[in-house]
């Protein structure tokens, strides 16, 4: 169980890692950190990136870790196809929605 929780740890940190660089260039592309910051959307943005990457993160540990998870946990089953396509959309459409917000911040700003 605990090698779980050291691989699910890496593989979040891995995530935010890359995510973390890919947005430090878009913001310096759009016009700095500042535009989001000093927005009022700036929570709900970052809250929305947070939600979309942990939709996705769970659907790699439920249909990829949890099966092959060795210890005292029962073994929880594989998303179903159904809630992987849910999970799928609401992390697509978070993502979707951070972007309009970012949008939204360069007009007005």
């Amino acid at each position: 169980m605990f090698r779980m929780l050291i691989k699910l740890t890496m593989l979040l940190f891995g995530v935010l890692v890359v995510y973390s660089i890919i947005h430090a260039f878009l913001f310096e592309l759009i016009g700095g950190m500042e535009l989001i910051t000093e927005s009022r959307w700036s929570s709900l943005f970052f809250l929305l990136q947070m939600g979309g990457i942990l939709a996705f993160v769970t659907i790699y540990y439920r249909n990829r870790l949890a099966p092959a998870a060795e210890g005292q946990l029962p073994a929880r089953p594989p998303l179903t196809d159904v809630w992987k396509k849910r999970l799928i959309g609401l992390g697509a459409a978070a993502f979707l929605a951070s972007y309009v917000l970012l949008f939204l911040a360069a007009v007005q700003g």
